[in-house]
């Protein structure tokens, strides 16, 4: 860095690559913390021109070797900026040396911790200085500008600043920069501000040259000082084109992004991986993310990953691969069609890569094998001709009616000369009589018509031929597509049906009614016979016959339907009687379809059935139903009927005894449930509504509430019914009122319950009785001995009970020991059990409790009784013995312990608690 007057330059880059570099450089080096600027390290050059050594340098802060403007140095260490520092001076280590002007050159390291490099150099003299400024600002190529931040005015240009303008440098050094930046005047001065301040030394402007021509321009601009005044130094790069270029890329990069196909580039071979995809590959292979898309192998892509091999190889040799149909399949398996294009390229560092397109075309394959089946299915001929009458395809029936093989067979042949080349007495056809000719000349369909096709073993067939022309893009009939009915086959079809018409219990006919009111049968199967005794040839001659053997009392019936079918011309159907001549009367089952004609009449293709002997089974099964109906009705028990979807019958003992009508229960199965106890319908609506028609009977009993508030028990029985051919489509429920059975049952097991009770528990205090006690406490010894858990027995009894029986009378003696239990029952655990042992004797069995926790129980068994008041018998007390089960005792011995503990209690003056000793083994 140099000064040169007084206009601060930036100076060349220093070199340090090593210890010896940085010493031999001929400038002072120093490497200042950019936080508080102190010397990290100084070079010798430095530390000579302060008078002290390089080591002495370490540490230093920057008031103690420069003087001056310090306060410039730490605004440039805190930008992290290159820039210069001048208006310092050296301050050497002797007093009487004269400082030494230098201009600082700042160069901060890689991050904001990083230490700042500073040139050091002695302030050049005016002469230099000029000669730095021309090279560094007149004769240098880049465009600059020297700005008077104070008003904008241009103090100085280089040529290659007025080249960029096209102004000369006399010119723009006449002009102010508020004359070529269009921004307004107000936001120039703004932003010169920010650039004085050194706030701010990167700009983006536009600025117009003297041609009018917008540019987009980089502005690196600062403050100098020259001739001790503040300048503005700004150096301009020209971005216009590299603008346009980035608008192009963004615009490209919007396309890639939106596009409804997928775009990718991808490594080949077989661990190849996509490098950059579009969001459609995401939607296309349903990737939760890029990052998983990107993760995955493209050969988990295919549903082959040979085929993934293949096109790989292919890519490398041939370098493009152009709408290939593939199957591929997303990460989540689902499979699909798509079409591919690929190219091979070279990347930014030589690698090859495919760069591609790919398009589900999953629906156009699938409408294309539809349409494709769709004529395979059809039974008629369907083929294609291009304008010279070639075919350009066929469907399989048209390859079998003409004979072809296949269609490859007869692709690229003259229809005409083929299949349509001889009249049907063997004389020639031109193509020129050829309507389907005609057709291609004139672009306008015919009408159906009859015609002959020969095959290709010369044999031929009529036909019904239908033809209509195909257009290309611009509109021209470029072909045709001819469709044929072999009428041979309709003809064999309709003796077919006629054959199967004779077999119907009835006639297959053709009615037809016109507006004079003539009638007419234009067509009648033999089956008419059946039903009315007339021959089809009868029938045709004389209609009004057919309907006169209509029975009279269905007649105004049947005449009023026929009108209401031809006025609405909605289907016919009617039962109705027949006088049969032979046969007696008959049940005959119209039906018919009407259509409207162009004249005004009306014709309806319709059967009539003989329906005599399915009248008769309907009538013996109402007989058999209204016997049923009796017979239910007449019963006590609930009865119902029903299929999968609803009841189909129910008997009024239903309305007895759940008290609700039959009627709401048609209509709504469920309301059965609604008097149903809420404890039991869960289980009454599995049973008879969600699995109605299991296959096995079902029980079940429960509770209903009837409308008057009764409460009834219901026991009943589900079993399934079988029809004709052993399946179960209906099912059939019994239920009865068991509720004085039910009442009954309660009350006995409540019987039995006090007799278990009885035999379990004291009558007089409610605890356990001695049995009872006895056999809880060999089942905590079997426990103990299992689980290996101690337990405390506890025996107390009543101190001087036999005085409260004399004194009181053993009324008041009962009430005392009830009111003792219960104090004592209160402070047990739910664990706990007390018994009555014997007269005013009680047992407390205290499981997993030792004889210290059993004590303590004791002790506040004993306080609880003696704080009692009792009315008449005042106070109370009780004495107590613990002992602790010792394991493998005997449970007499256990009792023996604790009972010798309870006379220790007495004899030591009573009301208190005594244990056993436990340092003995058990006893034999």
């Amino acid at each position: 860095m140099a000064q040169l007057g007084g206009f601060a330059l930036v100076g060349v880059p220093v070199d340090n690559q090593g210890m010896t570099l940085f010493d031999r450089v001929q400038v002072g080096l120093a490497l200042l913390d950019p936080k508080d600027g102190r010397l990290a390290r100084g070079n010798r050059h430095l530390a000579a021109w302060l008078g002290c050594t390089p080591e002495a340098l370490v540490g230093l802060a920057p008031d103690a070797w420069l003087a001056g403007e310090v306060a410039r140095l730490r605004g440039a260490l805190g930008r992290a900026e290159p820039g210069t520092v001048s208006g310092l001076q050296l301050r050497p280590r002797d007093p009487q040396a004269a400082p030494r002007s230098v201009v600082l050159g700042i160069s901060p390291g890689e991050g904001s911790a990083a230490e700042v490099l500073v040139t050091v150099q002695p302030a050049p003299d005016e002469e230099a200085g000029h000669a730095v400024y021309a090279q560094t600002f007149t004769r240098n190529t880049a465009p600059k500008l020297l700005i008077d931040p104070d008003d904008g005015a241009i103090l100085d240009a280089n040529p290659a600043a007025a080249a960029l303008y096209g102004y000369s440098v006399d010119a723009l050094r006449h002009m102010h920069i508020q004359d070529i930046n269009t921004l307004s005047p107000e936001a120039v001065k703004a932003e010169m501000a920010r650039a004085a301040a050194e706030s701010r030394r990167y700009f983006r402007f536009r600025h117009r040259t003297r041609s009018g021509e917008i540019l987009d321009v980089e502005v690196y601009s600062g403050p100098v000082e020259l001739h001790g005044r503040t300048c503005l130094y700004s150096i301009i790069h020209d971005v216009t084109e590299t603008r346009r270029y980035e608008h192009e890329l963004e615009f490209y990069s919007e396309l890639f992004r939106n596009l409804p196909v997928g775009v990718y580039r991808n490594t080949p071979g077989p661990d190849g991986r996509f490098l950059r995809l579009n969001p459609a590959m995401l939607e296309l292979f349903e990737a939760d993310s890029e990052e998983q898309l990107r993760a995955a192998p493209v050969r988990r892509l295919y549903a082959d990953p040979g085929a993934r091999e293949a096109l790989s190889r292919e890519l490398e040799q041939e370098g493009q691969v152009t709408g290939r149909d593939l199957a591929l399949c997303t990460l989540k398996g689902r499979p699909f069609r798509a079409r591919l294009s690929a190219h091979r390229m070279q990347d930014a560092e030589g690698r090859t890569v495919f760069d591609g397109v790919i398009e589900d075309v999953s629906a156009a394959r699938a409408s294309e094998l539809f349409r494709s089946r769709l004529l395979t299915a059809l039974a008629e001929g369907v083929f294609g001709i291009d304008r010279e009458g070639r075919y350009t395809f066929l469907n399989s029936a048209a390859c079998r009616l003409l004979g072809f093989a296949s269609e490859a067979e007869a692709l690229g042949l003259n229809s005409h000369a083929a299949s349509h080349h001889t009249r049907l007495d063997g004389t020639p056809y031109s193509e020129q009589e050829c309507p389907i000719f005609r057709v291609l000349t004139t672009g306008e369909s015919l009408t159906a018509w009859n015609d002959h096709f020969w095959r290709t073993d010369g044999t031929s067939f009529p036909v019904r031929v239908y033809v209509s022309p195909t257009e290309d893009l611009e509109g021209k009939v470029d072909g045709a597509v001819v469709s044929f009915q072999d009428l041979g086959l309709y003809a064999e079809r309709e003796r077919r049906l006629t054959r199967a018409a004779s077999q119907l219990p009835g006639a297959i006919y053709e009615f037809r009614r016109y507006p004079d009111g003539r009638i007419a049968f234009p067509m009648v199967s033999e089956g008419i016979q059946r039903v009315s005794g007339m021959t089809p040839d009868e029938a045709g001659a004389h209609p009004e016959a057919v309907l006169e053997r209509v029975h009279g009392d269905d007649r105004v019936q049947f005449e009023a339907s026929i009108e209401e079918s031809a006025r609405s011309l909605g289907p016919w159907q009617l039962r109705f009687r027949v006088c049969h001549p032979v046969r007696g009367t008959l049940w005959v089952e119209g039906r018919a379809t009407p259509e409207a004609r162009d004249d005004g009449s009306v014709v309806w293709y319709g059967v009539l059935i003989d329906i005599s002997d399915q009248v008769r089974m309907e009538e013996s099964l109402r007989e058999s139903e209204t016997r049923f109906r009796q017979l239910a009705t007449s019963v006590n028990e609930v009865f119902w009927l029903r299929d999968e979807r609803a009841i189909l019958y129910v008997n009024p003992a239903y309305e007895q005894v759940w008290g609700r009508s039959r009627e709401a229960l048609y209509r709504d199965p469920g309301e059965m449930l609604a008097a149903v106890h809420p404890e039991d319908r869960g289980q009454v609506e599995t049973a008879f509504l969600r699995e109605a028609l299991r296959p096995d009977p079902v029980d079940t009993t429960f509770r209903i509430h009837r409308p008057d508030g009764a409460m009834r028990w219901i026991q009943a029985h589900c079993y399934p019914v079988e029809d004709a051919v052993g399946g179960s489509t209906r099912v059939a429920g019994t239920a009865v009122d068991v509720t004085e059975l039910k009442q009954a049952q309660l009350a006995l097991e409540q019987s039995n319950a006090a007799l278990e009770r009885e035999a379990l528990y004291d009558r007089l205090t409610g605890v356990a009785n001695r049995r009872y006690f006895e056999d809880l406490l060999e089942r905590e010894m079997h426990r103990a001995a299992r689980d290996g858990h101690p337990f405390t027995l506890v025996m107390f009894d009543l101190d001087h009970f036999k005085r409260v029986n004399d004194t009181f009378g053993h009324n008041v003696g009962d009430e005392v020991l009830q009111e003792v239990t219960n104090r004592v029952v209160s402070r047990l655990r739910d664990s706990d059990v007390l018994g009555r042992w014997g007269g005013e004797e009680f047992m407390v069995l205290l499981p997993v409790t030792d004889a210290t926790r059993g004590a303590e129980v004791a002790e506040t068994l004993r306080a609880r009784v003696a704080e009692a008041a009792f009315p008449e018998a005042g106070t109370v007390t009780i004495s107590l013995g613990v002992a602790e089960y010792r394991s493998g005792e005997a449970g007499k011995d256990l009792v023996r312990r604790t009972d010798e503990a309870l006379y220790r209690a007495k004899g030591a003056g009573r009301n208190r608690v005594e244990v056993a000793p436990f340092d003995a083994g058990p006893q034999a």
